[in-house]
């Protein structure tokens, strides 16, 4: 995705629904993603400009660890 101010954004998957879209971002070990939080409400911004009139959720998901988390 290209923000307005043209920088590009990698969201590592974007599920598009009836009534929402799912920002999911995959991440290898919890530790090593510090920044996610910020990092997913970021790319659920820019998906909620895409998609004005669907409600956004963001999903962390560690594979190590085999867990997912959602991010408000």
């Amino acid at each position: 995705i290209v923000d307005r101010f043209g920088n590009t954004k990698r969201i590592d998957r974007l599920i598009v629904r009836k009534d929402e879209i799912w920002v999911v971002e995959y991440k290898t070990k919890a530790d090593s993603a510090l920044n996610y939080k910020e990092q997913i409400s970021n790319y659920m911004s820019l998906a909620k400009e895409l998609y004005p009139e669907k409600q956004v959720k963001g999903f962390a998901m560690f594979l190590e660890e085999a867990r997912a988390e959602e991010v408000a």
